[in-house]
């Protein structure tokens, strides 16, 4: 035998073993395992495509009916409030955003939804009492130029009669506030709509109200005056608690708004007549000259210019605004610290108002000749608050070429 043959022999391959029953049965049962996860993902995924398509049909149906309700009506937003808080009660808060993000597309008058974020939020604290801070973070605090927050507040207001409001717990909840949505402005939103709620919390008796204001740290004041006094004239939390009826906004409401505002000095004046302007808008129908004119009631040119910059937040939404409209609203004073307050105002009312920022902001920057720049380079300060990069490039498509790297932020106005 050959040395190679020996070391064959020597060598023993070892012979598979064919598997045990067991082993056969695992393996089938890995597979039935297997196969059953699969169907289950593709079932959750097709429930999920009838759950998304459910959902749009609903809020296809919902919006069709509120348009057909409220589109007629010359007022279009409080139907839409109104129909909103209803539907808020039925429906949880996603469902809800989406139907007005649906509204704001369908109906070009809804310009401002801060009435309608109020009303759907206050309703979301009455349903979810125990969890109002966590409805902070469901939502972006500047859309619907901050009536989310609005909600929230007062909806906690009337929910919690335990709730009660001071020189020291303003200051710390407004502090907890802006540190809870990181966003520039939110302790005066809040201080603001802290005034109105201070006007429920003192029955009506603005001096109480307008004495607990005086008392919060300085930066404050100012807001703080003005959510009373407009409280003082919009009524709808001192109605809602049965303290108060609604008035009229005519001229004998207005002449005894301003003898209030007279009485007051310093921060407090300033809020009095800052608020004021909301009655002067009403009675001129958005016409800046006329709100203007009205505004120089106010003894000091400080506050006149407090009057007519808070007007303009709310004269810019005007509908039937164009070009030569928004050329005039920030040429009412000369001075360019006043310009650029205007703008910056107008700039963020435009945006802030609606789910969607609207394109309107860009023909407002068109029109602010000399300024253009500076404009388009505040949208993106704004914009960037709350969109990222890729939002802001698709709403920078709409900037002419020559003002597109302020818009996007890439280059700096001299």
């Amino acid at each position: 035998m050959s040395a190679k043959n020996r070391l064959i022999q020597k060598i023993k391959i070892p012979l598979l073993k064919p598997p045990s029953v067991l082993v056969i049965i695992a393996f089938f049962f890995v597979l039935i395992i297997a196969a059953d996860v699969i169907i289950l993902l593709a079932i959750s995924q097709k429930r999920q495509v009838f759950k998304d398509k459910s959902t749009e049909q609903a809020v296809e149906k919902e919006s069709q009916s509120l348009l057909k309700q409220c589109k007629s009506t010359d007022q279009w937003n409080g139907c839409y409030s109104d129909m909103f808080a209803k539907l808020a009660k039925e429906y949880d808060l996603t469902f809800t955003l989406k139907l007005l993000e649906a509204i704001d597309t369908k109906d070009q008058r809804i310009t401002d939804c801060h009435v309608i974020a109020h009303k759907i939020m206050t309703e979301e604290v009455a349903k979810h009492p125990d969890k109002w801070q966590q409805l902070l973070k469901l939502v972006d605090p500047n859309i619907c130029n901050y009536g989310f927050i609005h909600g929230i507040i007062e909806g906690k207001m009337r929910v919690d009669p335990t709730f009660t409001l001071d020189s020291k717990t303003i200051p710390s909840f407004c502090e907890a506030m802006l540190n809870e949505k990181g966003s520039r402005g939110v302790d005066q939103t809040c201080a603001h709509i802290v005034g109105h709620v201070l006007l429920v919390q003192t029955h009506g008796d603005i001096a109480k109200a307008v004495k607990i204001c005086g008392n919060v740290p300085n930066y404050l004041q100012k807001e703080c005056a003005s959510g009373i006094f407009m409280e003082n004239f919009t009524r709808e939390n001192l109605v809602a608690h049965g303290i108060a009826d609604f008035i009229p906004w005519d001229n004998q409401t207005i002449a005894e708004i301003e003898n209030i505002c007279r009485k007051y000095d310093g921060n407090i004046a300033y809020g009095c007549w800052q608020e004021i302007s909301h009655l002067y808008n009403h009675r001129e129908r958005l016409n800046p000259d006329l709100v203007l004119q009205d505004c120089k009631n106010a003894p000091t040119e400080i506050l006149q210019k407090a009057c007519f910059l808070h007007g303009v937040a709310t004269f810019i939404q005007n509908p039937k605004a164009n070009n030569e409209y928004f050329a005039s609203v920030c040429t009412a004073f000369s001075d360019n610290s006043f310009v650029g307050q205007c703008m910056s105002i107008a700039v963020k009312s435009l945006l802030n108002s609606s789910i969607e920022p609207r394109k309107a902001a860009i023909s407002f920057c068109l029109e602010q000749k000399k300024r253009n720049s500076e404009c388009f380079y505040m949208i993106n300060d704004f914009l960037s608050m709350k969109f990222g990069k890729e939002e802001i490039q698709n709403y920078c498509l709409h900037v002419p070429r020559d003002y597109r790297p302020y818009c996007l932020g890439d280059k700096v106005p001299q």
